[in-house]
């Protein structure tokens, strides 16, 4: 690791200031976090932006950050500043999109949603993707089945988006094959 990745330090920094500024508060949870049907219905986008640098408590944030960490360090070094911060963004909007029209599909639009999680979910997906491409399936899998069974197994605790975390590993799988 012999560049400082410094967007995955500035997003670990933002969303640090973001938590400690809002600290899991209800208004700014309601105002900002993601909401199928204020999305999608009263078309406010922004909420896909803001949502991945809200979280609900400590430990939510440890773990996203820990886990941002761990994955940024060796996508941003692989990748590069510029493309790491347009997959970040990228997929963060597209995972939490992807998340409202299931929630849409499956009758839970007004749930509120907010984390890094579905990001993170799809960075460790293009990391995956890219081992798939450079060793093939098997190895890949034995490769990263270590570090992927506790975050499918967590995907699946109550009030944790799933949909955002099932999209955004198989997104991220897809986009990293083909980077």
């Amino acid at each position: 690791m012999g560049n400082f990745s410094l967007v995955t330090y500035g997003i670990l920094i933002i969303n640090i200031v973001a938590y400690l500024k809002t600290k899991g508060g209800g208004y700014y949870i309601e105002k900002y976090g993601m909401q199928a049907d204020k999305v999608l219905n009263n078309k406010e986008f922004y909420r896909l932006v803001t949502c991945m640098f809200m979280h609900a408590n400590p430990m939510h944030i440890f773990f996203n950050m820990y886990g941002l960490w761990s994955i940024g360090l060796r996508l941003e070094n692989s990748l590069g500043h510029v493309k790491f911060l347009a997959f970040y963004m990228g997929m963060g909007i597209l995972t939490g999109l992807l998340s409202c029209i299931a929630r849409k599909q499956f009758n839970s639009q007004s749930t509120v949603s907010i984390g890094a999680s579905g990001v993170l979910y799809a960075l460790f997906g293009i990391y995956i993707g890219m081992l798939i491409r450079v060793v093939g399936l098997i190895p890949a899998f034995t490769m990263s089945f270590s570090s992927l069974l506790p975050i499918i197994i967590i995907s699946f605790i109550p009030g944790i988006d799933v949909y955002a975390h099932i999209s955004g590993l198989l997104v991220g799988i897809c986009t990293g094959f083909f980077i």
